[in-house]
């Protein structure tokens, strides 16, 4: 299943005319933080996939460096790292929040996902501030 990442980005596709694919690369950090507390060990696996040193790192740290990696992943590849950069207006966030809602591929997310959720991973996806 696509997870709650597709869910964000499918209304994005076909409301805001943001290609699939960056849609999904915009939104995926902002998943990632949502799924930190049922996923660290598979985020920790991330940041050493991506070439970060670990063990020193407890899980957290591990899984929120992963975060960081495919953050800095994405700005390595010139892709906007936010809905703002991609000019997406921040009031159709009640809306796609809506919409993702409906979008049964949240259904496969390993953490359950709400209306409110989505509005904030929009909110944290408009313009994200991250600490690295």
């Amino acid at each position: 299943g696509g997870g709650a990442a597709h869910s964000l980005a499918n209304p994005l596709s076909d409301r805001a005319e943001i290609a699939h694919g960056l849609a999904n690369a915009i939104v995926l950090p902002a998943v990632m933080e949502f799924n930190l507390p049922v996923t660290m060990g598979r985020l920790a696996l991330i940041a050493e996939a991506m070439g970060v040193e670990t063990r020193q790192m407890n899980e957290e740290e591990a899984a929120r460096a992963g975060i960081v990696a495919v953050r800095r992943f994405f700005e390595a590849l010139d892709i906007p790292m936010s809905l703002s950069a991609a000019n997406i207006d921040a009031n159709l966030i009640p809306r796609l929040a809506a919409e993702a809602a409906r979008d049964d591929l949240h259904l496969t997310n390993p953490r359950p996902c709400t209306e409110s959720d989505f509005r904030a991973m929009y909110e944290a996806s408009f313009d994200p501030t991250h600490d690295e």
